[in-house]
């Protein structure tokens, strides 16, 4: 009995000190990796995870192509740890439809590779893009800026995400994908609703994730469930001429947003705040911004004159 219990407790250990040489001497192995184990192995700068259900012809397909890859010895990837993890659950916890797949961790920030097959070579190029950061982060500062999306998007087209931590993981590693291969065409953003209402109230974002694609001063919505790379790609390509158009909504002006202000606080005041406290504010800031333009154009009016004589 002793002999027997001994035997994964050695084994157990000749792994461990194999994993330890290995380590050591540079060699790269593919990992075993568990649901309890995935936190810690997607730690490092990147990691690339075999995800499968059952060992299959189709597993060992993908895990020959897998060992290529390591054999390629590829130098934009020297820090990449390479593993393998028997679970469905997280593979549709990525968006994965169908497995055996590939799932690129950058920063720990998921891409799924969406290849039909899994090809040592296409992979390589596909995870030699991926390990640079393609998606733009947009915010309430420099959104008109970057993308120019009410004057005619001179900057080119825009996929843009809206989403909540905790919520789009899917979504954002569809997006992720997306990026990789259509960067060169097409720019892909990503932008945090919690800290920026004032672009989720412009662009009337009514769930989380949601999905933009910003076209020529125009805007679609991507009201498909299925967060894929094939989905997506033939609704920028093609699909998003069968949703309605909608102009994109200018910039809120500095009177626009205290325009909104006022009558947010109108709603939310009792009668005795709206006749004795809320009512003479604005007439004062009418009197105070009708006097401004009167101020401004009789000084505009006497520069000219003396322009002109």
């Amino acid at each position: 009995m002793a002999t027997y219990l001994g035997w994964p407790t050695l084994l157990l250990a000749f792994s461990t000190l194999f994993r330890t040489i290995a380590s050591r001497e540079g060699l790269r192995i593919i990992e075993d990796v568990t649901p309890n184990s995935m936190h810690s192995f997607i730690t490092s700068q990147h990691s690339l995870i075999l995800i499968y259900d059952e060992i299959n012809a189709e597993y060992h397909s993908a895990l020959f192509e897998m060992q290529k890859l390591l054999k390629a010895d590829l130098t934009f990837l020297e820090d990449c740890r390479y593993g393998k993890l028997q679970s469905q659950t997280f593979g549709d916890k990525y968006g994965v439809k169908v497995i055996p797949a590939l799932v690129f961790f950058r920063q720990k920030s998921p891409i799924v590779y969406d290849g039909n097959t899994i090809d040592a070579g296409d992979v390589a190029e596909w995870l030699e893009a991926a390990q640079k950061e393609a998606m733009k982060v947009l915010n309430e500062n420099n959104f008109e800026h970057l993308t120019q999306a009410s004057t005619g998007a001179t900057t080119g087209d825009w996929l843009v995400l809206f989403y909540k931590p905790g919520c789009g993981l899917i979504a954002m590693a569809t997006m992720e994908a997306v990026a990789v291969r259509m960067h060169h065409t097409l720019n892909i953003a990503k932008i945090q609703m919690n800290s920026n209402p004032k672009l989720v109230e412009r662009f009337k974002i009514k769930k989380c994730p949601s999905i933009i694609y910003f076209r020529h001063g125009k805007l679609f919505r991507y009201d498909p469930e299925q967060f894929d790379v094939k989905s997506m790609k033939v609704f920028v390509e093609s699909w998003h001429r069968n949703v309605k158009a909608e102009i994109v909504p200018i910039e809120p002006s500095a009177f626009d947003i205290l325009t909104d202000y006022i009558v947010q606080k109108l709603k939310e005041s009792d009668h005795h705040t709206k006749v004795y406290i809320i009512l003479p504010t604005i007439l004062l800031l009418t009197l105070t911004m009708l006097l401004l333009c009167v101020f401004c154009c009789r000084k505009q009016a006497t520069y000219d004159k003396h322009k002109f004589h």
